[in-house]
């Protein structure tokens, strides 16, 4: 391989998926379709298709909002992000340990109400009622 092959800005398909916010599949089918210039050169994990930035932007992929920003603005927007998150993930904990209360509790009421249900029918299957002469079947009534 060749100092000249090295220096290239040709991004990986991967790579170009993260910059211009899209996925690698799309861009392998495109590349695959021959709607996308690429080659194959050695990376980081083998053979990997290669693509210049001005034939994704030929195609109209744009470098994504957060690659605009300087690295400081990037990382302070990722953690309000990440702040921002975690704030939901402790609303919905709280919401989780609600709903299992009020599951335990209706579970807890459910077994109550079971046992009353049987308590309530012991009686009545001690009661028989007297038994009615059977008329069977084809007897008249006179």
């Amino acid at each position: 391989m060749s100092g000249e092959e090295d220096a290239t800005p040709d991004l990986s398909v991967t790579e170009a998926a993260e910059l211009y916010d899209v996925s690698r599949r799309s861009l392998e089918y495109r590349v695959r379709a021959g709607d996308l210039p690429a080659y194959k050169a050695r990376g980081a994990h083998g053979r990997e298709w290669r693509v210049q930035r001005q034939d994704l932007e030929a195609l109209g992929y744009r470098l994504s909002a957060i690659n605009d920003e300087p690295p400081d603005q990037t990382v302070q927007l990722l953690r309000q992000t990440i702040e921002r998150l975690r704030r939901e993930v402790s609303h919905y904990r709280i919401k989780l340990a609600e709903a299992d209360g009020e599951l335990g509790h209706a579970a807890r009421e459910m077994a109550r109400l079971r046992a009353d249900l049987q308590q309530a029918r012991r009686p009545l299957e001690e009661v028989r009622l007297p038994e009615q002469p059977s008329l069977g079947i084809g007897s008249v009534r006179p």
